[in-house]
């Protein structure tokens, strides 16, 4: 056969193989090419995020690490730049506390729970968009070791941050980084506690980065 036919028939079929491919990846850049997000806003989203964060302490317990868990959630947009999302977090977080046998230190991790409601805001016109957020929600510290003398009930917290988000398929998916401050409430233990640790207050706040995902469903 000659080598030439040979060599079109083999760019024939791979133009044929990548076009069942490349029109539906292609719908992700053809309106990032016109500085703008994506063409039709859906209204109902999906979320899937893993975190990355540590622990900021002002008095009383100290971070020991990083900690890491994952975030799921549901969103709502109300125009092309206003979203309301209902977020729940889990996350894995060690500290340090003062050990109350001893003059040294404890070191132990409690399992950060929390359920959020946030105001999201985007500005869509560019290809990477940029976006704020503040929200309001509960928070739940529990699995920490009853040895640390500790003990935190039900409270709230407000999470405020910024992020950055593109378009990876047209009016389908999007991945999002993004960096949260979480205002922790109420933290701080009762006077027996205190005393026992020798501690004048236990006070704290959390920051947590972000990789997710969003499904924009409807």
């Amino acid at each position: 056969m000659n080598p030439f036919a040979l060599a079109q028939r083999r760019w024939i079929c791979l133009w044929v193989f990548a076009s069942m491919f490349l029109p539906g990846l292609s719908y992700g850049f053809d309106s990032l090419s016109k500085q703008e997000s994506y063409l039709n806003i859906r209204r109902g989203q999906m979320l899937l995020g893993f975190t990355a964060g540590a622990l900021i302490s002002d008095s009383g317990v100290t971070n020991n690490g990083e900690d890491f868990g994952f975030r799921l959630g549901f969103g709502y947009s109300f125009t092309r730049r206003l979203r309301l999302e209902f977020i729940y977090q889990f996350s894995v977080i060690p500290f340090e506390s003062p050990d109350p046998l001893s003059s040294g230190t404890r070191q132990t991790n409690f399992h950060f729970n929390s359920e959020t409601f946030r105001l999201v805001y985007r500005y869509d016109r560019s290809k990477l968009i940029p976006y704020g957020f503040l929200g309001l929600g509960l928070y739940q510290l529990s699995g920490i070791s009853s040895n640390t003398g500790l003990d935190f009930s039900t409270d709230v917290h407000m999470p405020a941050g910024l992020g950055i988000e593109t378009y990876l398929y047209k009016d389908r998916f999007s991945l999002a980084l993004e960096y949260a401050y979480h205002f922790m409430f109420d933290e701080n233990q009762d006077s027996g506690v205190l005393n026992l640790l020798s501690l004048d207050e236990v006070s704290f706040d959390i920051h947590i980065a972000t990789l997710q995902i969003y499904w924009h469903l409807f």
